[in-house]
């Protein structure tokens, strides 16, 4: 079971960010009614897990227990979100822990690629924000930044409650409805500024370290638009597997890379489709060729019959199996209230992706390649590579532009 809050990191204002996450944190540190050790224990000691995590749009809190132990999961999921009180001393060490996460981070190359990217994608907006937040950021949150964030976004007609797994909904609205008496405060997610259409082309972190992390990532529309599922298949097709473009071409004939993969990034307004490599310096810039010359191909000429096949096979089965986890149900249950209001079934979903056409996906690739110009970053010893790699993406829409 989750309560899913809309209060992520993009409803940040200026002098707030990281506000989201150090929230997130504190909410454990102690109720009215229990301290942090009786909240862990109340759901540990009956053999469950409690955890939470901070996305861009949103916080969950949530529980995994046995079935029996639902009231008790609903009363320490409300009671913490609904009586959290944290102490100064708890505030100065929970921003400790949260300055480790910068080290930490900053530690994993890989990590950081993936950080910096938003920031090249969306500069100087909460989309490019890391949800840490700054060092800066966080050594001078106050009790009253973050207790103002939860009173102004943390509400009743900003939470959704979703549970999946040997539940009774009627039982369940029940327990809420006891538990979860939210005071009539008002809150409600805040509006985002104006999406912007400026990126930087490159970000570039230099680290002495064995690697060099290239991520290439283009702009896309958000998760409200059809395009979504051409993306699915325009991702898996790329690099969403061993059989793809990315993995069999850069890995399996070049041998240049041993991690190599797409991701795509969806939220409600807003995402990205990212393509990572971890190479040796010396091999970045063939690799880069290699990863280019496969996007202008299938700007060009689209992905193969068999390819597209393949990559629905792919999605869909990553759907049906996502079924056998409670935890999977749950979060698509949340998302897809939270995104479109209803909830789109297993078939209507593996329908919608069979009706993707080999015509979606060249469009899709396209408008990602060709239409715009996509962001780089680097980690790494990087030398000279920055100008050669940044070439390469530059030319690709003169490249594909050639049909």
């Amino acid at each position: 079971m989750g309560f899913w809050v809309e209060a992520g990191g993009i409803y940040e204002s200026d002098g707030e960010e990281g506000v989201a996450h150090l929230l997130e944190h504190l909410i454990f540190k102690g109720t009215r009614n229990r301290s942090a050790r009786e909240i862990a224990r109340a759901i540990e000691g009956r053999g469950g897990h409690l955890g939470a995590f901070t996305e861009k749009e949103f916080c969950c809190y949530y529980a995994v227990v046995l079935d029996e132990h639902l009231e008790i999961a609903v009363d320490v999921l409300s009671d913490i979100i609904l009586n959290h009180r944290f102490t100064d001393d708890q505030l100065a060490r929970e921003k400790a822990v949260v300055l480790e996460e910068f080290s930490d981070l900053e530690d994993s190359p890989e990590e950081l690629a993936h950080e910096l990217l938003p920031a090249a994608l969306w500069p100087n907006h909460p989309l490019g924000t890391s949800l840490l937040g700054t060092r800066e950021s966080v050594s001078r949150m106050t009790r009253e930044t973050v207790r103002n964030y939860w009173q102004e976004l943390y509400g009743p007609d900003t939470i959704t409650v979703a549970a999946a797994g040997n539940v009774n909904p009627t039982r369940l609205l029940e327990l809420v409805d006891r538990y979860f008496r939210y005071p009539q405060n008002g809150a409600r997610a805040r509006e985002i500024s104006d999406i912007p259409d400026e990126v930087s082309p490159m970000k570039v972190e230099r680290r002495q370290v064995g690697q060099l992390h290239l991520l290439i990532g283009a702009k896309t529309e958000g998760a409200l638009a059809e395009s979504r599922f051409p993306l699915l298949v325009l991702n898996a097709a790329l690099g969403g597997g061993m059989g793809s473009r990315m993995f069999q071409v850069i890995r399996e004939d070049g041998g240049l890379a041993y991690s190599v993969y797409s991701h795509l990034t969806q939220m409600r307004t807003a995402g990205y489709l990212g393509l990572y490599l971890a190479t040796q310096p010396a091999a970045a810039v063939q690799a880069t060729d290699l990863l280019t010359r496969e996007l202008v191909d299938i700007c060009r000429n689209g992905i193969t019959a068999e390819e597209l096949r393949e990559a629905k096979e792919q999605i869909k089965g990553a759907l049906v199996l996502s079924q056998e986890s409670t935890s999977a149900r749950m979060t698509r249950l949340a998302t897809q209230e939270l995104y479109y209001g209803r909830f789109m079934s297993l078939d209507e979903a593996l329908k919608t992706v069979d009706r993707v056409s080999g015509n979606d996906v060249i469009r899709i690739a396209r408008l990602l390649f060709m239409d715009q110009i996509p962001s780089v970053t680097l980690v790494g010893p990087v030398t000279n590579e920055p100008a050669a790699i940044r070439g390469r993406i530059d030319s690709l829409q003169s490249r594909i532009s050639e049909l």
